[in-house]
Parts: C-alpha cells; sequence; structure tokens
C-alpha cells in the first residue's frame, strides 16, 4: 500500500503521521503544504480535504 501525506513537516501532527509511516515500512509521497503561503485554502486542497485540516493521507492500493 502507499499513502500520500499532505502536511507541514515541522508541525506536531505532521511528525507523528511521519513516524508512524515510518514504522509500519509503508511507501509513502509527501505533499508538503505551507500555511504561510495559504496552501491549506487553496482550492485544490480543499478538493482532497473539505475541513482543511492537515495532516490529511490518501490511501493508494497497489495493482
Amino acid at each position: 500500500m502507499t499513502i500520500e501525506i499532505f502536511a507541514f513537516p515541522p508541525s506536531a501532527r505532521a511528525f507523528k503521521a511521519l513516524v508512524v509511516a515510518n514504522y509500519l515500512a509503508i511507501d509513502y509521497t509527501l505533499h508538503v503544504l505551507d500555511p504561510r503561503e495559504g496552501d491549506f485554502q487553496k482550492p485544490e486542497y480543499a478538493a482532497i480535504n473539505p475541513n482543511r485540516h492537515m495532516p490529511k493521507t490518501l490511501a493508494q492500493q497497489k495493482a
């Protein structure tokens, strides 16, 4: 399984998500979102996560 993590890495919540993914040896792709740039408020992110909270994970099954 591969997951996508949308987060701001310096935050504690993002750190926890990354630690768990590494501990469980889950393949992941990190998408860095910067709150100073307003990345959480952009329509592209709202389409993925309407609550606009982070971190957001999306799971994808390997074929």
